[in-house]
């Protein structure tokens, strides 16, 4: 029998009690965010698709893409796939984004596309120059919605934090969720610059960049920590295990969007999958992909849709566990559990949380 009268840290069956705000074990055992599949959600401000806040909170998304341009009349950023028509408010979805319930428990991506200088884009000029490569123009905005919300810029992992999470080698890795949460890191910035050409800057202090020749040396990745491909399926883009980076791959032939790609880019270990059917099923319960964290358990839930997100919460712990990714947070409604012995053991690295009371978990 487990007591979790507040919240245990879980390593195999080696049970560490944390206390809010306390010293967190080993991290070696949570593996880091490149080992993981995440969902992700390309062209997430369209208007066919959910709030910012709710793909994050209500459809286990863990990035978001902006396509963003700088707005020369205005002097402003503005977000638009194509410019002309249906331009969106960054401020407005930097405010949606962290209107988010959930973003202080979990980590998300925000992928900020630049879109092309001119062209595609008439009123568009990202600026070019040694001093001011364009990424920095994005920082007022988001300083300002940062203090609408409440919320302090040291939530953001940058990519001075990434270099000083080198170890002995000076080789970089991505730290653990668990780590990331513990430290009060939960937004991680990238601006990718493809489309505008190469930026002037090969680093930045605060927006991760894209490179395309991995390299686990911090030295040589400066900000440069994700790989993005047109296709999932290019020959030599399957990431390499444990390569320090985080890959990325986005589809422009309808033909072979979503559960085609979806799968193209599981089979070949990328991290942020991509999808556009952001409210399907099969996004959500993909078992190939990380689980909702925390990972939610309400038995008095009637809904008709069980997802393990705060809304639509899972009733039965052994559903639960099988869908828990491991390193993830199982949040449990206050209550008792019973496995009834078909889980022998529970041998997944996890945080428990009891919610609105103590827990008890038997196993007969």
């Amino acid at each position: 029998m487990i007591n979790v009268p507040g919240q245990r840290r879980v390593v195999g069956l080696a049970y560490v009690i944390l206390t809010i705000g306390g010293v967190s074990p080993a991290y070696a055992q949570f593996p880091g965010l490149e080992n993981y599949k995440m969902k992700a959600v390309h062209n997430s401000y369209l208007a066919s698709k959910p709030p910012l806040n709710e793909l994050i909170d209500d459809y286990n998304t863990w990035s978001v893409e902006l396509d963003v341009f700088w707005d020369v009349d205005d002097g402003i950023v503005r977000v638009s796939h194509y410019c002309g028509a249906g331009i969106h408010s960054f401020d407005g979805l930097l405010d949606e984004l962290l209107a988010s319930g959930e973003l202080s428990k979990r980590v998300v991506f925000v992928w900020l596309e630049m879109k092309n200088r001119g062209g595609v884009c008439e009123n568009n000029e990202w600026p070019c120059t040694l001093e001011d490569d364009g990424r920095d123009r994005m920082l007022p905005q988001i300083e300002a919605a940062f203090a609408r919300a409440g919320r302090s810029l040291n939530q953001v992992y940058t990519p001075v934090d990434f270099a000083a999470d080198a170890d002995a080698k000076g080789l970089c890795h991505w730290p653990s969720l668990q780590n990331l949460v513990d430290r009060g890191k939960h937004i991680i910035f990238v601006a990718d610059g493809s489309q505008v050409g190469p930026l002037c800057n090969d680093d930045n202090p605060f927006f991760f960049s894209v490179g395309n020749s991995p390299n686990k040396a911090c030295a040589s990745m400066n900000s440069r920590a994700f790989v993005n491909r047109q296709e999932a399926d290019i020959e030599g883009s399957a990431p390499s295990p444990n390569d320090g980076y985080l890959w990325r791959s986005w589809e422009v032939d309808p033909l072979f969007r979503d559960r085609n790609h979806w799968e193209r880019q599981i089979d070949r270990n990328f991290n942020l999958i991509n999808c556009d059917s952001e409210t399907a099923e099969w996004t959500i319960l993909d078992s190939r992909t990380h689980s909702p964290s925390p990972l939610y358990v309400v038995p008095s839930y009637t809904g008709d849709k069980e997802w393990g997100t705060i809304s639509r919460p899972f009733k039965n712990i052994v559903v639960a566990y099988l869908r828990l990714t491991p390193g993830a947070t199982l949040s449990l409604k206050a209550g008792t559990y019973n496995l009834f012995g078909l889980i022998e053991n529970i041998d997944k690295p996890m945080t428990l949380v009891a919610r609105d009371g103590p827990v008890t978990i038997t196993n007969e």
